[in-house]
């Protein structure tokens, strides 16, 4: 499910996020319904994640982990109340170091083991399975720069590996799945004001009935909380940036964290 997921997504001219999907539909997901289904017995579902579960208005609430570096908060946004109920992050309170502290002190081998390996280790071209397709390389303004072999080998804000010259540097700003072109342009290009986002768990926002709230927004794992204010609506929501945010990527997920405490997690969605 989650390799369908991905290959279409690419191929879609989108960029997925396969480990949100996979704690959503599989760790979650089938793991838990399976040992249910199976029969097995348990008061709480314990994973490794590093993130915390608070409890507002009588409803649980995701929020960020203590360590701020490996906080996967961002990755777990889609669970639902059921969910939260029933899970136990019992390194929530630790950081990273502490913890490798902790097992090298007991003598357990995994004190020294790497860091979990990323979705795939290889090249994800490998997943694709597609052969080279020739295309265009397109400057904003409609200048043809040079060509590729796939748009599926780019994404949203890549500068490097373009393989084309030009008297400044040249990010991509846009996939166009359609007709097999990368659109490339200068580094103001790839800024935009706001997203529309869709697919959306509202989690810790309680009132719905808002219509706007001031947020911190995150919108890829390893970017920083920016401010924002957030308009829910009956199909998702839109995020209005206090300052234009570079390389906001369809396909990637964006979510929004309480700006009043910095930790919790208000709702979240997919980039459209």
């Amino acid at each position: 499910y989650v390799l369908s997921y991905f290959k279409e997504s690419y191929l879609s001219g989108i960029t997925p996020n396969p480990c949100v999907k996979c704690n959503e539909v599989m760790k979650f997901g089938m793991l838990w319904e399976k040992a249910t289904a199976e029969g097995v017995s348990f008061d709480y579902f314990a994973t490794g994640h590093y993130a915390r579960i608070g409890q507002q208005n009588g409803r649980f609430i995701l929020q960020r982990g203590a360590d701020e570096k490996k906080d996967q908060s961002y990755f777990l946004y889609r669970l639902t109340q059921e969910r939260l109920s029933k899970t136990r992050f019992p390194h929530e309170k630790f950081t990273k170091d502490g913890v490798r502290n902790m097992a090298r002190a007991r003598g357990l081998a995994v004190a020294d083991k790497a860091d979990s390996q990323d979705f795939y280790s290889g090249d994800y071209a490998d997943l694709l399975e597609q052969k080279p397709q020739k295309g265009e390389i397109v400057h904003v303004g409609g200048r043809v720069l040079g060509t590729h072999q796939g748009f599926w080998n780019y994404t949203i804000g890549q500068r490097r590996g373009l393989g084309i010259a030009y008297p400044v540097p040249l990010f991509v700003v846009d996939i166009d799945a359609e007709h097999n072109r990368v659109i490339v342009g200068e580094a103001e290009a790839t800024f935009v004001n706001e997203a529309t986002v869709v697919q959306v768990v509202w989690g810790g926002l309680t009132d719905l009935s808002v219509s706007e709230k001031r947020v911190w927004a995150k919108y890829r794992s390893s970017g920083k909380l920016v401010g924002a204010t957030m308009y829910p609506s009956e199909n998702g929501m839109r995020v209005v940036f206090d300052e234009p945010q570079r390389a906001v990527t369809r396909g990637q997920s964006l979510v929004c964290y309480d700006k009043t405490d910095n930790i919790s997690v208000l709702c979240g969605g997919i980039i459209a």
